[in-house]
């Protein structure tokens, strides 16, 4: 009987290995949840999601890749053998994340005996929730009215259950973003720090920011009073609630 189940087992891996092909994993995929089957305090929760939260990696069918986590961007060349698929950074770098799921936009990977990592694909988890945003309506506002520090204290995105927000929540107490009113700009989350130059759009209701290495991150201005900010990032229904009192 034995025998037999250890056939049986063997026969369905083999058979999940088989499914992953190359072709299936080209594309751009970026993190969706954490899975843990034993017992993690909330903190311990809230480190991996921090680790991971904006962790994200484009597979190209020539084997290459870039790959960005905790804010460092790494490329190099990619790899598959017997589901596991390998990376190597163009430093040398060699990491694995062995395939335990693949379905047409998500990958579920095994990071260590049960706990597991969930991707998604970008493009279609962003047209299931319709994510673009040419209907939100923005505000003009003066570089006096931004010119403060500016602490997150919510984070809105669709398909997130109540649970999902209230640990985000959590994840960025202390977080903030400080527009100085000579131009620059000071960010504290998730314990990664940066600095930078902003300004606002001609239309004065887009903060741009612009940070050390030229690359821009675009905020659009809903709401603002003197004691709250409502921002949108980029071209995402991604929204950021901040306050200037730090809860």
């Amino acid at each position: 009987m034995k025998r037999v189940l250890s056939i049986i087992l063997c026969f369905y891996f083999l058979s999940i290995n088989a499914q992953v092909a190359k072709e299936e994993l080209v594309g751009n995929w970026s993190y969706h949840r954490f899975e843990t089957n034993k017992e993690i305090d909330s903190i311990g929760k809230i480190m991996m999601v921090k680790f991971f939260s904006d962790m994200s990696v484009n597979i190209t069918s020539d084997n290459n890749y870039q790959m960005t986590m905790m804010r460092k961007k790494e490329e190099g060349k990619w790899k598959l053998e017997e589901n596991k698929l390998f990376f190597t950074s163009t430093k040398g770098i060699e990491s694995s994340f062995q395939i335990v799921k693949k379905e047409p936009d998500t990958l579920k990977f095994e990071m260590k005996p049960n706990e597991f990592l969930i991707l998604k694909k970008s493009e279609q988890t962003l047209s299931k929730i319709d994510l673009k945003v040419d209907d939100i309506k923005t505000i003009s506002v003066d570089k006096k009215q931004v010119s403060k520090k500016w602490f997150i204290t919510k984070k809105i995105v669709p398909n997130k259950t109540e649970k999902q927000l209230e640990m985000i929540s959590i994840l960025l107490e202390g977080s903030y973003i400080d527009f100085n009113s000579n131009g620059k700009y000071d960010i504290s989350i998730l314990s990664i720090e940066e600095s930078g130059k902003w300004y606002l759009s001609d239309k004065n209701d887009e903060i741009i920011q612009e940070r050390s290495d030229d690359t821009k991150v675009f905020w659009k201005i809903l709401k603002i009073s003197e004691n709250e900010l409502l921002l949108n990032k980029g071209d995402l229904k991604e929204q950021y609630l901040f306050s200037t009192s730090e809860k």
